[in-house]
């Protein structure tokens, strides 16, 4: 059993400023970490994905959660469902966000099929309810601007960096790895790797 999942906001424009009381969300004892990844609506409400490793699927496993007031966390309800039983492997770390049309999307950290691998994944929905898992969407290839590349064989935690407008993605970030190294003891050693996406 995990540590249960707590959520705080800034009460001032400040983040420096005062801090509402930390209240529970969802459930007091998950079977592991959550990953929860939430976006609030304009009227307030809140649409959101969770992870489990599910009874039915026996691995990392994404399921929906909603809420009327997200300041409320008498009104979060969470499903136990697969969102995506389609997917025969474990998926996790996700980034939920609304594009230009007010679409939802979901970026993944996709586990499987390569076990020396990793990749990044897909979804999308009009409603955030109702979900179309698009699959493989990145992978840890990446090339610099010296004309080098490098092929992360940990590449997860996306998120993206918008632009001004806050709906045009511009950039890509993970949490990466460098894997097993001659010199270096272990492969723990990780930073935050960003690549500029194309327009």
């Amino acid at each position: 059993v995990a540590p249960p999942t707590f959520m705080a906001y800034s009460l001032t424009d400040d983040p420096r400023g005062a801090w509402s009381t930390p209240v529970l969300v969802l459930m007091p004892k998950p079977m592991m970490d959550i990953n929860a990844a939430p976006v609030i609506k304009e009227d307030g409400s809140l649409v959101g994905m969770w992870r489990d490793h599910h009874p039915s699927m026996k691995y990392s496993t994404p399921h929906l959660f909603t809420a009327a007031n997200w300041t409320d966390p008498t009104t979060y309800k969470y499903s136990s469902e697969p969102l995506f039983p389609e997917v025969k492997g474990p998926i996790e770390d996700m980034f939920m966000y609304r594009d230009a049309r007010g679409y939802f999307h979901t970026l993944f950290h996709l586990m499987f099929p390569k076990s020396d691998e990793t990749f990044g994944s897909h979804a999308y929905s009009k409603t955030g309810l109702s979900w179309t898992y698009t699959g493989q969407c990145y992978t840890g290839l990446t090339k610099y601007t010296d004309g080098s590349t490098f092929s992360y064989p940990y590449c997860e935690r996306p998120h993206l960096v918008f632009a001004a407008d806050g709906v045009t993605p511009v950039a890509l970030t993970n949490g990466v790895k460098l894997g097993p190294q001659k010199g270096i003891e272990g492969e723990d050693q990780s930073f935050t790797l960003l690549r500029p996406l194309r327009h």
